[in-house]
């Protein structure tokens, strides 16, 4: 972000990051000694602080690293941020379980996390798209549906009754 920041003085005071949640002992010292005035450190949030916080935002991001484990679990806060009317960047893997969920959704921009040309170059889109009132926020509602609590239950009453044979 600090690149595109540079690229866009116009953008300077009008554009923040910020991050919720805990960070290591070594990331907080950093932050502090050498934080830029684009970025918030909001800590620990409650739950409904935490979405209310994503609900305000032009853009909510979630970050999964490319390994095997973030290749094959989706973060659940990946399920709570595509229900709300918030453009998602998905900082996730090719081919991964998180994008396919993000892309599936709609109003979303998908780039590796371990690509950082391309992780501006996204920034840099989403900032524009903002400014210009051109960012996409609108799901794909009906491909949400098979996420749902109530779908989700379907399907797995239906692998049980495969599993241990349909009951009368």
């Amino acid at each position: 972000l600090g690149r595109v920041l540079a690229r866009h003085l116009e953008w300077s005071g009008r554009v923040r990051l910020i991050l919720a949640g805990s960070i290591d002992a070594r990331q907080g010292q950093r932050w502090r000694q050498d934080r830029p005035d684009w970025l918030m450190l909001a800590g620990y949030l409650d739950h409904a602080a935490a979405l209310r916080l994503c609900a305000s935002a032009a853009c909510a991001i979630v970050m999964v690293p490319d390994c095997r484990h973030g290749r094959l679990s989706i973060p659940g806060k990946t399920f709570e941020l595509i229900a709300l009317p918030t453009h998602v960047l998905a900082l996730a893997p090719d081919g991964s379980d998180t994008a396919d969920v993000v892309r599936r959704a709609g109003a979303s921009t998908i780039v590796p996390l371990e690509s950082p040309a391309r992780v501006a170059e996204a920034m840099e889109r989403i900032i524009a798209g903002h400014f210009t009132g051109r960012l996409e926020r609108e799901r794909d509602w009906p491909q949400l549906e098979r996420y749902s609590r109530l779908a989700v239950a379907e399907r797995f009453a239906a692998a049980l009754d495969r599993a241990c044979g349909s009951r009368p």
